[in-house]
């Protein structure tokens, strides 16, 4: 009967599940994991990058092609990531989720759920702006909608009277090996849980659980359960309309500066390009010549004449040049600005500052946009899983974004309020500026602004 059953199931879907062997994979996911797996790194950056391997598999620390392996050691010990990928990102992230999202509030089981969206304390909220930021990092992060019930034939009424929950699991796409898609939602989604050595395969209306051995190969395949969501319920987050990382060419300049760093450290401290002069060796002398990081060893006869030469000053004049445009580079991919590399007198002009705060705030909108149709599909999944009794009107995320520099508006605000002008617009300029610094004031916060606004007017 079992056998039956999984040859009709084999028949309906595209992921096959065979007894006694691994899971299967999509075949991009191998390509893409090494590529997750430096994204992530390059992201979280410390010592371990050093060892890490790049998105094509190859050791990100790049050795000299003069280098002898103990020269290779001793840059690599010297060698420091200065990570430039995590500060880009979380910047981007803070635009975005540091201004108010519009929630519907009015629905209170909604907004019980909406402060403990994971049963671990995480609202919404936070819980969104996680999920965004890794969906920037990986390309895409995946949400899922689960449920603390045990039995899958609990009425609606039986559950909530024992008190079950739904709630969200913070999936990255690593835990998601294989998947097919129908348009841009996903038709079945397999998601591995290692901890419990499991597994599950949902389609549009049914789950069907997966127990592995500590191979992990599949040792059972249970029935399909129905979900009763209507669809898999996995929500994609991403951050582009490609679901491309918008850290994949960052981290592959931070790899360039990475290894142009370690390349000027040696310069600069163990002189790796010292230039030898010696006289008096044939091509038999030479096969007994090895050359180290800082120092020549020939085994010749004693007529040979071996010099030391300084270093070439324009080779580490070359590497900082390079590691100059590289940090450019990195600012101009991510939309920013580099102001340590700006000189003194090359102040930019007005129209410049705005085109390029534009740029930024377009990029914010954009990311801000997926995290919004996001959260909006994973409301419609806790109203299916609530029932389909539960109205919640969708969240709207801000379009637009005050990313530039406050303190020009600090200087006009102190302007207008030092100048002899009608008290309401002195109020008015105050309070523009309050909204600014101060998006999360509270009712009672804004109450007393407006009174010590009062009190310092008289």
């Amino acid at each position: 009967m079992c056998e039956e059953w999984m040859e009709e199931r084999e028949k309906a879907m595209s992921i096959e599940i065979r007894f006694g062997h691994p899971l299967p994979h999509h075949p991009d996911f191998p390509r893409r994991r090494a590529a997750w797996d430096f994204w992530e790194r390059s992201f979280h950056g410390g010592p371990e990058y050093k060892s890490a391997r790049d998105s094509q598999g190859e050791p990100v620390f790049i050795a000299h092609e003069l280098e002898s392996p103990e020269g290779q050691a001793r840059r690599m010990r010297l060698a420091t990531y200065r990570n430039y990928c995590r500060p880009i990102m979380e910047k981007y992230n803070a635009f975005i989720f540091a201004n108010p999202v519009q929630r519907d509030g009015r629905n209170p089981r909604f907004a019980e759920w909406s402060r403990d969206v994971d049963g671990l304390g995480t609202g919404l909220h936070d819980f969104m702006r996680r999920a965004s930021l890794w969906a920037a990092v990986h390309g895409y992060r995946y949400v899922m909608m689960d449920s603390t019930k045990t039995e899958e034939r609990q009425t609606l009424a039986q559950a909530r009277a024992a008190r079950n929950r739904l709630f969200l699991l913070d999936l990255d796409p690593r835990r998601v090996p294989h998947w097919t898609e129908r348009g841009t939602g996903l038709a079945e989604a397999l998601v591995v849980f290692p901890a419990a050595s499991q597994a599950r395969l949902y389609t549009d209306n049914a789950l069907t659980l997966i127990q592995l051995d500590k191979q992990g190969l599949v040792l059972s395949v249970a029935p399909p359960l129905p979900h009763h969501y209507g669809r898999v319920p996995l929500v994609k987050v991403t951050a582009t309309d490609d679901g491309l990382s918008l850290l994949s060419d960052l981290a592959e300049v931070n790899k360039s500066l990475f290894n142009l760093d370690a390349l000027l450290r040696e310069e600069l401290f163990k002189q790796t390009f010292t230039q030898f002069f010696a006289a008096g060796l044939d091509a038999e002398d030479l096969r007994e010549t090895r050359l180290g990081g800082r120092k020549l060893i020939c085994h010749t006869n004693p007529q040979v004449r071996i010099d030391r030469l300084t270093g070439d000053v324009s080779q580490a004049e070359s590497i900082r040049a390079t590691i100059a445009e590289d940090i450019r580079e990195l600012y101009r991919l991510a939309g920013l600005h580099a102001p340590d590399l700006v000189e003194q007198n090359a102040a930019e002009s007005g129209r410049a500052l705005k085109i390029r705060w534009n740029d930024v705030s377009l990029r914010a909108a954009a990311i801000a946009d997926h995290a919004e149709k996001a959260e909006n599909a994973l409301i419609r999944l806790w109203q299916a899983g609530m029932g389909g009794g539960e109205q919640v009107a969708e969240s709207d995320y801000p379009e637009e974004f005050d990313v530039e520099d406050l303190a020009a508006q600090l200087a006009t605000a102190l302007k207008v309020l030092a100048a002899p002008l009608p008290k309401t617009l002195k109020d008015a300029q105050a309070r523009s500026l309050a909204a600014r610094l101060q998006p999360k004031f509270t009712a009672e916060e804004w109450a007393r602004f407006n009174r010590e606004l009062e009190e310092l007017s008289h």
